[in-house]
């Protein structure tokens, strides 16, 4: 690649920074197992906050997803808020995506989890 030109597949991969905060919910068991399956999307929730990175490379700040789990483990609403519309709408579909598994035999739960979204360094 001549140089001071970007080409295919020799930039370096820049992944920004999101750190997965402390679920706020009633029941210290959820809070844990939310936890560990949160942190498996944390590329996917990685991915909105870089998608709008490119239009503003300015944004961060924390998102917070605010999410009801059935007993069965379905996420049954999500919605987020905090930086930006387009990231707020991406976080609460990724959330929505996750299946949990079993909390309970009957009732829901309802979750707060903040995200702090921070530029990557460079």
């Amino acid at each position: 690649c001549p140089p001071g030109r970007v080409c295919k597949g020799t930039r370096p991969k820049v992944v920004p920074p999101v750190k997965p905060g402390k679920p706020i919910v009633s029941d210290e068991n959820v809070s844990g197992i939310v936890q560990r399956y949160i942190k498996r999307y944390r590329d996917r929730i990685g991915y909105c906050y870089e998608r709008a990175l490119l239009g503003n490379p300015d944004l961060e700040g924390t998102v917070t997803a605010t999410f009801v789990i059935g007993a069965a483990g379905n996420v049954m609403s999500s919605t987020a808020s905090g930086v930006d519309g387009g990231i707020d709408t991406c976080v609460a579909d990724v959330v929505r995506g996750i299946q949990f598994p079993r909390l309970a035999d009957t009732g829901s739960f309802q979750i707060r989890y903040p995200f702090i979204l921070s530029k990557p360094s460079k």
